[in-house]
């Protein structure tokens, strides 16, 4: 189990960090769309940096946990945050791409990337504010 979270964690960071470093460095990527899949990229960045190494530690010692209070506080917010976060991008993405098909001659209108970008800023308010204690 150990060895395919290694292999996890080493290939979802690298493939994440290479997804949002082609968006941000390719000017035509900036697009609705890509921004959705921006992030979703980095939620999965946050639960694969902050959330599987911990995972990974707790296989091979599971008592005493000796993060802290601290840490295991800001694990719980950011796993929550960021599994709520690729919820609602995936959501959003999925209507996006939905009147994209249905309605081609709405999505113009309704798919652009001011609307997409605070789209995903109230993805990522309403992630963090549902995964308060």
């Amino acid at each position: 189990m150990s060895i395919l979270y290694i292999v996890l964690l080493i290939t979802g960071t690298i493939g994440n960090v290479c997804t949002c470093i082609v968006i941000v460095h390719n000017r035509y990527m900036h697009t609705a769309t890509n921004f959705y899949l921006f992030s979703l990229a980095i939620s999965d960045l946050l639960l694969l940096i902050l959330g599987l190494p911990q995972e990974l530690f707790l296989l091979w010692q599971k008592y005493p946990y000796i993060f802290g209070e601290f840490f295991c506080v800001v694990r719980g917010l950011s796993s929550e945050t960021s599994t709520n976060a690729s919820i609602l991008t995936i959501t959003a993405f999925t209507i996006e791409r939905y009147v994209a098909i249905c309605h081609p001659l709405k999505s113009h209108t309704m798919s652009q990337l001011p609307r997409a970008i605070k789209t995903i800023l109230v993805i990522w308010a309403v992630s963090a504010i549902c995964a308060l204690p």
